[in-house]
Parts: C-alpha cells; structure tokens; sequence
C-alpha cells in the first residue's frame, strides 16, 4: 500500500466549539464551519484543501478516524488489493461519506485497537 501523506483527521468531542478557538488562536488554522458542516462540527483548514481537521460532537473525547491518501485510482486500487490479501474486512464508503470528506473514493477499516482509518483518493477542493 503506498500512502502519499496523512490527509486529515476527526476527533470526537463534548464541545467541539473548544477547538474552534485552539484551532484558529493556536494553531493558526481557518475554521470553516459555516461552509462544511450542517451541525455544531468545527472543520479546520491550514492550506488549499477543504478541511484538515473535524471535530464531531460525541458523548466522549477521543480520536475518531484518520485519513490517509493515496496518489491516484490506481493506488487506491492497489491499497484495496493489499486490504483483500491481508484480509482486513473495510466498507467502501457511499456518495454521502465521499461527499462529506471531499474525496473522490474512500475505503475505510479498523485495527486492532479499533482505530478507524480511511483510504481515499482525488481530494475535490
């Protein structure tokens, strides 16, 4: 599998509005909430894509999923195929979920820590 970087990440949180004034104040992010969620989630950018962080509202605050990013179809194809040999079970994620992240494709797995990690391709800026 040849993952070309760490795209993005999700973190749950009892108040996401928290991280609206870290991102922005500390880390020098742009939080473009009023543009990317329809809920109380804080998306957070730093460079041209859409988003690089998310933070979703939970009961909990923990780490919700990572995205990695392949460089085109055909590595993702091929991530797909390593998945398959290795026989790690993942969903391939609907219209909706590719909608939301901004991607193209995306598959999604667990491991065994129960760490949601996903697989995608073709960010859509």
């Amino acid at each position: 599998m040849k993952i070309h970087s760490l795209g993005y990440i999700g973190v749950n949180c009892t108040d996401p509005s928290r991280w609206a004034h870290y991102g922005t104040q500390v880390l020098g992010m742009m939080d473009v909430s009023h543009q990317l969620a329809d809920d109380d989630s804080v998306y957070l950018k730093m460079d041209d894509r859409p988003w690089r962080i998310v933070i979703q509202s939970s009961d909990t605050d923990c780490y919700a999923f990572s995205g990695w990013e392949v460089a085109g179809p055909d590595d993702f194809a091929d991530a797909i195929n390593t998945l398959e040999q290795h026989g790690i079970n993942f969903e391939r994620a609907g219209a909706e979920l590719t909608a939301q992240r901004r991607v193209q494709d995306l598959v999604s797995f667990t491991d065994p820590d129960g760490n949601r990690h996903e697989v995608y391709w073709g960010p859509i800026s």
